[in-house]
């Protein structure tokens, strides 16, 4: 065989062969780092990661404080003040094992049992003035605690999309 023809074969051949890696590489199979085929179930039976979970909490904060975000100016009835503390203690309830976000998360803690009070203390009297001026008061107080957590967890934790 003359050496120009071998040199085409073993150029075709070596076009060929990088055009079958490319298409491996994008038709949607995928390597693992360690170079073994990952398992494209992998990802929905495995365990979820640690900071997928703190996450979920993060975001549970972030519903509470939509349901809390007063609108036109009207306050939360009691029953929901109350709803709204217990979802808040349920999530720093996992949250609080972090200890980047001390200060926040001690701050929510407080704003939350205050609010609590304050909603107990609306359900018992209503019509009072006062106590619904604490209770817009520590609604207000929750909602900055809320923000200032969830600002302070920033990129880490990104707001889901609408």
């Amino acid at each position: 065989m003359p050496v120009a023809t071998f040199r085409w074969l073993l150029g075709g051949a070596t076009v060929t062969a990088v055009m079958v890696m490319a298409a491996a590489c994008t038709s949607g199979g995928s390597v693992s780092y360690s170079g073994r085929p990952a398992s494209p179930l992998a990802s929905v039976t495995s365990s979820p990661a640690p900071g997928l979970a703190f996450c979920q909490d993060v975001d549970g904060l972030r519903a509470t404080l939509g349901t809390l975000t007063p609108v036109k100016g009207s306050l939360p009835t009691s029953r929901e003040m109350r709803a709204a503390a217990q979802e808040i203690q349920a999530n720093l309830a996992r949250l609080g094992r972090r200890g980047e976000w001390r200060t926040q998360i001690d701050n929510l803690e407080a704003a939350g049992a205050n609010m609590q009070s304050a909603a107990d203390s609306l359900a018992a009297s209503p019509g009072a003035r006062g106590a619904a001026s604490n209770a817009r008061v520590a609604v207000a107080r929750v909602n900055d605690a809320i923000r200032r957590l969830v600002t302070a967890v920033g990129s880490r934790c990104p707001s889901p999309s609408p």
